[in-house]
């Protein structure tokens, strides 16, 4: 029997999808090893197209300050919880790191104290000082560790030659709140 890992992120065209597809994208890389079990709170019919491609759903009914005991009753021991959001701070990490056998964190901001045994971060490694964790608290950072898709770890492999720059790719995520699309296309005309 494969052990499990629950990956907990939401998205939505509201918020935008970035924490689950990176979710997935890990799914993607572990679904061979392990049995992967994605929560996530009240998914649009998108998100459980989405997710249920790649492995089995399970819908959140409360809200993130309520989910924990939802949490609890699906989480062992001999599990892993990966967190993947803006939501889960310090005080729902340690709601949940006892009941689980390892728990980690997708993070890009190092906002908190931080009670994960792995913290992953994308981001430069000069964000690694930033963190505010424990002793036992791994934290990778830079872009050796991103977490892409296979379909876009397999075009970077692919040779390329580019002569002319005519073409640019403005990408914010699955969401723009604030407008920065707008304001960088103008920039860039």
């Amino acid at each position: 029997m494969k052990k499990k890992i629950f990956f907990r992120a939401d998205g939505n065209s509201k918020i935008g999808l970035g924490h689950v597809i990176r979710c997935l994208a890990l799914v993607e890389i572990l679904n061979n090893n392990f049995e992967c079990v994605f929560l996530i709170h009240q998914p649009s019919d998108l998100s459980k197209k989405l997710i249920e491609k790649y492995c089995h759903l399970v819908a959140l009914n409360k809200g993130i300050k309520d989910e924990l005991s939802e949490i609890s009753d699906l989480v062992g021991k001999n599990d892993i919880l990966v967190l993947d959001g803006y939501n889960f701070d310090s005080s729902y990490q340690l709601a949940v790191k006892n009941k689980v056998k390892k728990l980690v964190m997708i993070d890009d901001q190092a906002n908190w104290h931080y009670y994960t045994d792995l913290v992953i971060n994308h981001g430069s490694s000069l964000i690694e000082k930033k963190y505010k964790k424990e002793d036992y608290t791994k934290v990778l950072t830079g872009f050796k560790y991103s977490i892409l898709r296979k379909d876009f770890l397999l075009a970077a492999r692919k040779q390329r030659q580019v002569s002319i720059v005519d073409t640019l790719f403005i990408c914010f995520g699955g969401a723009d709140p604030f407008n920065a699309t707008v304001k960088v296309l103008q920039a860039a005309l």
